[in-house]
């Protein structure tokens, strides 16, 4: 009997108490902490001398396939999104593949979505009037197509 009730007692323990199978590693939360930055915190033009360097860190994925975009691909006559869609891919795949994607949410996506945005309208304000407002046209249509087809 004292058997049965000590399994009972340690299965109803394993019931109530969280499960932390899925906890990160301290390896895990540098590289999230390495991530974050480069992504949240690295001006764009530094992030892409990154990318360039032969020195950069090794243990990250670095490859990119600019916008995935079958027809335009990253540029048009007054938009050119390339290093935008760099830093987009650089931040999905090093979230998705840090301890198996423990990190990855939808919470998480729509901030790296918003960096996007973000960075192509930026790539936008130096342009003329009339090739801004038509960049920034393009810049909304590329992150509502990112936020409805990408990612999950």
């Amino acid at each position: 009997m004292a058997v049965v009730l000590r399994a009972l007692v340690v299965t109803t323990g394993m019931l109530v108490s969280p499960i932390t199978a899925h906890d990160s590693t301290p390896q895990s939360r540098f590289q999230k902490g390495l991530v974050d930055s480069i992504v949240f915190a690295t001006p764009l033009p530094k992030f892409m001398a990154m990318v360039a360097s032969p020195t950069r860190n090794k243990s990250l994925d670095w490859e990119s396939d600019g916008c995935s975009v079958p027809i335009i691909r990253s540029t048009g006559r007054t938009f050119d999104f390339t290093s935008s869609c760099q830093r987009h891919d650089f931040a999905y795949r090093n979230y998705k593949r840090i301890d198996s994607g423990i990190y990855w949410s939808e919470a998480l996506r729509q901030r790296i979505d918003s960096r996007f945005s973000i960075d192509m309208r930026d790539t936008c304000k130096i342009r003329a009037r009339l090739e801004k407002l038509t960049c920034t046209a393009w810049a909304h249509i590329f992150y509502r197509t990112v936020r409805t087809y990408a990612g999950a």
